[in-house]
């Protein structure tokens, strides 16, 4: 990654963070990684949600070039993991559960992590899984397809995206770009 492709990916971050936060989301306490990284949280109550409680949580990380669909599977099944290890004591099941919306920034995407975003998952017991995939050189922000379990929080869940993610994304050809004389 050059240092414009860093500074794009920072500039990414620190929008779709402004984003979140001005939406009164807060910060989500997750261990540190190498890089950047977003952790930003909300609590939601919907009656349409047949009266439950989804806790979400998004988490956005870079992607780094030659992913594998294995490492991007690893990277999801730990994302789960430390959010539930951090909402330790919020009840689960009936009517609460979690949501994880993993946004991977990257560039240039192989057409295997093309198809890996494409994909529902299975996050577990009373979570629902979202992982997003942007690709900052066409402008593309990749989303699962519709699921069926969990399917009451699927458009609230591709709100989010594009409300909180999509419009801070744009293909390198829209970036102006500075040229020294």
């Amino acid at each position: 990654m050059n240092d414009d492709d860093a500074a794009r990916t920072d500039h990414v971050f620190g929008a779709i963070e402004a984003s979140l936060a001005q939406a009164g989301w807060t910060e989500a306490q997750l261990p540190a990684t190498e890089g950047p990284m977003v952790a930003m949280r909300t609590s939601e109550f919907r009656w349409r949600w047949v009266a439950s409680r989804l806790h979400t949580i998004a988490v956005v990380l870079p992607l780094h070039a030659g992913e594998t669909r294995a490492g991007l599977d690893a990277l999801l099944g730990s994302a789960v993991t430390e959010v539930k290890r951090s909402l330790d004591g919020v009840p689960l099941g009936f009517q609460a559960g979690i949501a994880v919306i993993l946004t991977l920034v990257g560039r240039d995407l192989d057409p295997e992590v093309r198809q890996w975003a494409a994909h529902p998952r299975l996050g577990g017991y009373a979570v629902v899984v979202h992982p997003v995939v942007v690709d900052l050189a066409d402008g593309q922000v990749l989303e699962p397809r519709r699921r069926w379990l969990g399917i009451i929080f699927h458009s609230y869940l591709r709100g989010l995206v594009r409300a909180h993610v999509t419009p801070f994304v744009t293909p390198d050809a829209a970036v102006p770009t500075i040229t020294e004389a």
